[in-house]
């Protein structure tokens, strides 16, 4: 994958469809964001939009993506898109690129010391709530204090983007209790 033109940066960020994800474009430009976590891919074009748009931005620094999706273990097998198919399409040699396969739950379990220092989370709307409800915690480990969280949610007025800070996310986190001596 090629770093985006300064044409298709162009494009991206003010004539990209769908429309919602505009902003998501012009927010990853401005605040030069170098790490960003994926919950559910779908067909993947975001995900390639995402990475090669930060390639555009962040011309000197290696960029960290991190995807988690069902892969071929989704319900719905209109949009499956396999982990191997995945791969080649978001593979760069200036990008460095994690796949894991699985709930969200339990990837960022697996994955939440090595994605400390995100600057970006994105998180579609094929992502189920009771799966981001034991999320949350785990969320707030990997982001720090300019970090967002852009939930792609789908209405009946259009897709539209709900955004989220850190403090947001500690407001969702249950109160943990202390361990036991």
């Amino acid at each position: 994958m090629q770093p985006a033109t300064s044409l298709q940066s162009l494009y991206l960020r003010y004539f990209a469809k769908p429309s919602h994800h505009r902003k998501l474009f012009r927010h990853l430009v401005q605040a030069k964001v170098r790490r960003i976590v994926q919950l559910g891919l779908t067909d993947g074009s975001l995900s390639q939009r995402l990475i090669s748009l930060a390639l555009h931005v962040q011309s000197t620094e290696r960029i960290r993506f991190a995807g988690v999706d069902l892969f071929e273990g989704r319900r719905n097998a209109n949009t499956v898109l396999s982990l191997k198919e995945a791969h080649r399409r978001l593979q760069s040699d200036k990008a460095e690129v994690r796949l894991v396969p699985g709930e969200p739950v339990t990837a960022l379990t697996r994955l939440a010391n090595e994605l400390r220092g995100t600057d970006l989370v994105v998180i579609s709307a094929d992502t189920a709530e009771p799966n981001l409800a034991s999320c949350w915690h785990l969320l707030s480990r990997i982001l720090h204090k300019d970090s967002q969280i852009w939930r792609e949610e789908a209405g009946t007025k259009g897709a539209g983007f709900q955004v989220l800070g850190p403090a947001d996310i500690r407001d969702r986190t249950p109160a943990r209790k202390g361990r036991a001596a």
